[in-house]
């Protein structure tokens, strides 16, 4: 009697483990999906506002709770070596990232609350030396917070603005990281070649050419926190106020 009691006791622990497992993943999976309906509603939000300027924010396939916009070189340019922002540059940053990107996501406080991050990343074409190529799109990352940052420290009455966004931004430089390729034509046992020996040809000009056009860009991906996150933070804010 007291076997049958003890197996029926370790079932039932093992049952309410069960449930407990299934709660859990059930929370996680829907405090997931709080921040990936956000960061939904801001891609939806910035594509609408950049629809006509040829610019998009991507969900990130790795990261779903990322979206990215990827500039090409025709919306915001570098005289060649350089990294200093010049009125090309200038005009971009003004009339469609501050005006309308940074808008967005400061403009409205449920957007605002949530995000964990923007992340400006410079890119270059092959040419050159590697070392120098990460220097510079390091330097550009550098040279286009710089500037943003300097849009609100200017006037008083964005100061808050500017201590949000020294917080968010971060500056990276990939130099020759993902390089985008373009191809020539090829027939189908061509294709199936490249499919199945792509990391060993991509500089073969008989397959692939390296695009420095489309390679000599700039990224700049918006995060957004996850709920575990933004529960972490507003816990630590009590206390501090206590």
């Amino acid at each position: 009697m007291a076997l049958k009691l003890e197996s029926s006791m370790t079932d039932l622990m093992t049952s309410l483990a069960v449930v407990f497992i299934m709660l859990m993943l059930a929370l996680t999976q829907n405090n997931a999906r709080g921040s990936i309906t956000k960061i939904e509603e801001i891609s939806k939000k910035i594509n609408k506002e950049l629809k006509n300027d040829d610019l998009s924010c991507v969900i990130k396939k790795d990261d779903p709770l990322a979206c990215t916009i990827e500039v090409k070189e025709d919306k915001l340019k570098f005289l060649t070596a350089s990294d200093s922002c010049n009125q090309d540059c200038e005009k971009f940053l003004n009339q469609i990232f501050i005006n309308r990107v940074i808008e967005i996501l400061m403009g409205n406080e449920k957007y605002r609350d949530y995000i964990q991050g923007v992340y400006i990343e410079g890119f270059t074409d092959d040419i050159g030396d590697d070392n120098n190529n990460l220097d510079l799109s390091q330097n550009r990352s550098l040279s286009i917070g710089t500037y943003i940052l300097s849009h609100y420290q200017k006037n008083p009455s964005t100061q808050a603005r500017y201590e949000t966004l020294l917080a968010w931004l971060y500056l990276i430089g990939r130099g020759e990281q993902d390089l985008k390729y373009g191809t020539k034509l090829m027939n189908s046992a061509d294709w199936n070649s490249v499919l199945l020996n792509i990391n060993s040809i991509k500089n073969d000009p008989n397959f692939l050419n390296i695009n420095r056009d489309a390679s000599r860009r700039v990224e700049i991906t918006i995060r957004v926190k996850s709920n575990e996150q933004r529960a972490a933070l507003q816990s630590n804010l009590k206390d501090l106020n206590k």
